[in-house]
């Protein structure tokens, strides 16, 4: 079984409600997220079309969560759970970053970031194009002004989303 995880992360300090999985490490929050590769790419290709993070949302707010739940598949939340965990904490410093594996082979990374509202567009990867011209040093940077300067992909608890869960809750 391949990793299949995304995963919001911040460093704003937040009291989050319990009943969100999530994970502080080195003070950075780990938020992670049972959707598909598929709905967060539609989502990060895009943020491509705005410079602010509030016009993506508002863009998104069309739509009901079933209308965002792609082929039939059976994920636990939509982008529109990251709208409202943004809004509802008033997170403005995050990266949202999917990562998948199968048999250890890389098949899907995506990232966005957002510092101030504002969509990083140097820092977007939506589909394997935009992987494989990405600039990674962007990326980096991005991490780094979050403070994560380690391997969050690497840690076992972050292999998919129901293994997160089951670690947040045997917690």
């Amino acid at each position: 079984m391949g990793q299949d995880i995304t995963c919001f992360i911040t460093n704003q300090p937040l009291e989050l409600d319990k009943k969100i999985v999530h994970f502080k490490i080195r003070d950075v929050i780990f938020i992670p997220f049972d959707i598909i590769g598929s709905s967060i790419s539609w989502f990060i290709e895009e943020a491509m079309k705005y410079d602010n993070v509030q016009d993506l949302f508002d863009y998104f707010k069309q739509y009901q969560p079933d209308d965002l739940i792609l082929w039939g598949s059976d994920e636990k939340h939509t982008v529109l759970d990251i709208i409202k965990l943004v809004q509802d904490y008033q997170i403005n410093n995050f990266i949202i970053e999917h990562s998948s594996d199968f048999a250890g082979m890389p098949i899907d990374a995506y990232f966005l970031g957002v510092f101030d509202d504002k969509i990083m567009k140097d820092s977007i990867v939506f589909d394997e194009e935009s992987f494989s011209k990405k600039n990674y040093t962007n990326i980096e940077e991005y991490r780094r002004r979050l403070g994560l300067n380690f391997n969050w992909i690497g840690m076992d608890k972050f292999h998919t989303y129901s293994v997160a869960e089951r670690e947040y809750f045997r917690l």
